[in-house]
């Protein structure tokens, strides 16, 4: 993420939104090979290529929280999505 990104980003929702979308693009099946993979191959790929698989929530917003609260002395309770990080975590 450049500077720019991450200074457009206001609530740590924002945050939360441009990490999973990048995350979920950089999992994102790659252009098929000359290949095919062997099916059990394929099958691995395919799950580890698939946000959710299995895992429930995968929001990193708790994420988020533990850090900003170990970096700021907020306790986690206090903080929420909706927080702006300049006039709210300041």
């Amino acid at each position: 993420m450049s500077a720019d990104e991450a200074g457009s980003l206001d609530t740590l929702q924002q945050i939360e939104t441009h990490l999973s979308a990048s995350a979920a693009h950089s999992l994102a099946p790659a252009a098929p090979a000359e290949t095919a993979p062997a099916p059990q191959q394929a099958t691995q790929m395919q799950a580890l290529a698939t946000p959710n698989s299995g895992a429930g929530d995968t929001s990193i917003l708790p994420a988020i929280i533990s850090v900003i609260a170990d970096k700021t002395g907020y306790p986690s309770e206090a903080l929420n999505s909706t927080m702006r990080l300049d006039e709210d975590l300041g």
